[in-house]
């Protein structure tokens, strides 16, 4: 007794065979979570350096309104102003050459995607995402002071989708 089988040959997968519509779709979904996931980085880099900044202003202008002499006072309060627009220029100028850098990135990805892809990552909505990470710190998963906007140096987030 002899049995026959017809046998089905595995289809061959080669570059030209996959799915354009799957690989491209799921090209399109990675350059956006990278695209979201750079806007997210950047939102908080710019609020950290612009609280860093007016932190340091108002620490100068404090200083410098204590002292008794009018004109040595306008003189340091005018040094605090222009050290304030130098730090602010130059962080525009920086947050610029990242974003350029992105850029050339995301380029290179829709080239390798085979497609543009238009960016959906805004300033608002990462300042929204922003806005729902809650810091923690390991060995304390309580914030002990929830009114301070300063977060512990060791302090991890998590990202809490029902925050406001």
């Amino acid at each position: 007794m002899v049995f026959s089988a017809a046998v089905a040959e595995e289809p061959k997968l080669t570059r030209s065979s996959t799915p354009v519509s799957s690989s491209r779709t799921e090209a399109v979904a990675e350059i956006r979570k990278q695209d979201n996931a750079f806007s997210v980085m950047m939102e908080s880099y710019q609020q950290i350096q612009e609280l860093m900044i007016e932190s340091d202003y108002d620490k100068q202008t404090q200083i410098g309104g204590s002292i008794a002499n009018p004109k040595e006072r306008e003189r340091v309060i005018g040094l605090a102003k222009q050290a304030r627009a130098q730090r602010l220029t130059k962080l525009a100028s920086t947050m610029a050459s990242f974003a350029t850098a992105y850029g050339t990135t995301r380029k290179e990805s829709e080239h390798k995607a085979g497609t543009t892809v238009a960016s959906t990552a805004s300033r608002e909505s990462a300042d929204e995402q922003l806005h729902k990470l809650v810091p923690f710190q390991p060995r304390n998963f309580r914030l002990e002071n929830t009114t301070s906007p300063l977060v512990p140096a060791a302090a991890h987030m998590l990202f809490d989708d029902k925050k406001y």
